[in-house]
């Protein structure tokens, strides 16, 4: 809201306040432009970078992804019902019972198949091709938990 002079102020007064409020319009003007300039120059930088990676997305997309074999997926397995078993004994340790099903411990898209028996005892099982990696509360979980050195990455030979 623009502040109203008084008629009782002096002319050169009234002068001096029109001359200071057209120097803050002109001041403004000259911020708004500024911005309106380093928006450009983002946009002039950002948008070839934006193209650029859509193409690289295409590109890759089409690429035929990578393929493990059923050793890899198997060690994938052991290591997925290896994760599964810890959660599951954290939720049983923390809450005092096993959880109802999987999602109940918070476990999702491990593809690992459970079974409660009882309050503390469960079986835990992953399936790759025809081979079962399988697991029964209390058995050693070392070999399971050591599987991620077969995978790419995981510090195997």
């Amino acid at each position: 809201m623009t502040e109203r002079l008084t008629p009782s102020e002096s002319p050169e007064g009234f002068l001096e306040e029109i001359m200071e409020r057209e120097a803050a319009v002109t001041a403004r003007k000259a911020t708004i432009a500024k911005v309106r300039r380093s928006s450009l120059v983002a946009l002039a930088v950002l948008a070839p970078l934006a193209v650029a990676l859509t193409a690289w997305n295409a590109v890759r997309a089409a690429a035929t992804p990578a393929s493990f074999s059923v050793e890899e997926q198997v060690a994938s397995a052991e290591f997925a019902v290896f994760m599964t078993a810890k959660i599951v004994e954290s939720y049983r340790d923390s809450a005092g019972h096993l959880p109802y099903d999987l999602e109940a411990a918070g476990v999702e898209g491990y593809g690992v198949a459970y079974e409660a028996f009882g309050d503390s005892a469960f079986a835990l099982s992953a399936t790759v091709g025809d081979r079962t990696v399988a697991y029964r509360s209390g058995q050693d979980l070392t070999p399971l938990g050591d599987a991620y050195r077969a995978l790419p990455g995981g510090g195997g030979s």
